[in-house]
């Protein structure tokens, strides 16, 4: 299977200067294409739950995350609820229910839950959508913005990738284009294995075999969709 993957902005430039048709590297970043994937994001229709502390919301992730900051011993709970800003000023730690925790902590407890509230409800369904088709089609897909590490699982890029690879892991098997239509038709009629074989090799042609790879390979459920694979040659 093709995971999406969080890699630096180094890499992510570098694919797209490539050119390489089977690589689509998507920046986050907030002067990226996909800028409405960024944490950054703004809006009064935004409602965040504020991790910490019970019945108050933020109109943005990074405004969670700037307004818990402890800078000369306080938080500044306006940020919660304002376009978004980067608050300067030694940091002492984060605030979580009342208590300071490092950064570490406030990674895990604050910034993940935060943005993961924001893509459930509130990223672009067409570009969630757009990003889980170029994967279905063995695309190799890699997310970036504008960090250059790529061992920071708290990284935007890596919380969506994440994001995205569960939704691609609990996805229901249903057909999105013609050739996943006829294959899936032929899987699941009463023919023989051997007719199965018989019917999908006289329709073959490089998008069926990922049709093929996806169903039968990627996500199989019965013995036998692994054995017309194998007789396809999708499995070598």
């Amino acid at each position: 299977m093709v995971y999406i993957e969080s890699i630096s902005k180094a890499r992510g430039i570098s694919y797209n200067q490539n050119c390489d048709h089977s690589i689509l590297a998507i920046d986050i970043s907030s002067s990226g294409d996909y800028h409405s994937l960024n944490p950054n994001v703004f809006s009064d229709s935004i409602k965040i739950p504020i991790p910490g502390m019970q019945n108050r919301h933020s109109n943005s992730v990074l405004g969670i995350w700037e307004g818990l900051k402890i800078i000369d011993g306080k938080i500044d709970e306006l940020v919660f609820n304002i376009k978004p800003y980067r608050r300067t000023g030694t940091l002492e730690g984060y605030q979580f229910n009342d208590v300071p925790i490092s950064l570490t902590e406030a990674k895990k407890k604050i910034l993940i839950p935060s943005y993961r509230h924001f893509l459930r409800n509130y990223a672009p369904e067409e570009l969630i959508n757009h990003i889980l088709e170029e994967q279905r089609k063995c695309r190799s897909i890699y997310l970036f913005d504008s960090q250059e590490s790529e061992d920071d699982v708290a990284s935007p890029s890596s919380i969506l990738a994440l994001h995205l690879n569960l939704i691609i892991f609990n996805q229901p098997l249903t057909p999105i284009n013609d050739e996943e239509t006829r294959l899936f038709g032929i899987l699941d009629s009463d023919a023989s294995i051997d007719e199965k074989v018989h019917q999908i090799s006289e329709i073959m042609n490089p998008r069926m075999m990922q049709s093929i790879e996806y169903r039968c390979v990627d996500h199989v459920s019965r013995p036998e969709d692994y054995q017309i694979a194998r007789a396809l040659g999708v499995i070598k």
